[in-house]
């Protein structure tokens, strides 16, 4: 499928990619973001931050339509430091579910 980017010049392209794209990135020094776009323009965010002390906060996003906005390529793409398999999401999406599992036992057995 032929997406449409823009470029740092203010100027947009086309590019044929593969979907899903799987993308990671920084929030910040404790908080990470896995996302995969897939072919119909739907995508699954995931952010997961740590806190000292063991605890965590998720939150999942769901779009229905991915904007391809003026953000780098790299960003888009999953490319470099934005990298990530589909192995990785599955890993951070299995672990996400685990933690709400283990919400719902927490809560039902109060």
């Amino acid at each position: 499928m032929k997406i449409k980017l823009w470029k740092v010049v203010d100027k947009q392209i086309e590019k044929d990619v593969s979907f899903p794209i799987y993308r990671k990135c920084r929030l910040s020094d404790d908080c990470m973001s896995y996302t995969r776009i897939n072919g119909d323009l739907t995508a699954i965010t995931i952010n997961e931050e740590t806190f000292v002390g063991g605890g965590y906060e998720y939150q999942l996003e769901y779009e229905i339509k991915y904007d391809f906005d003026r953000s780098e390529i790299k960003y888009h793409l999953g490319l470099f430091e934005h990298q990530l398999t589909k192995d990785e999401f599955d890993n951070v999406f299995n672990i996400f579910i685990r933690r709400i599992d283990e919400l719902k036992i927490k809560c039902l057995t109060k």
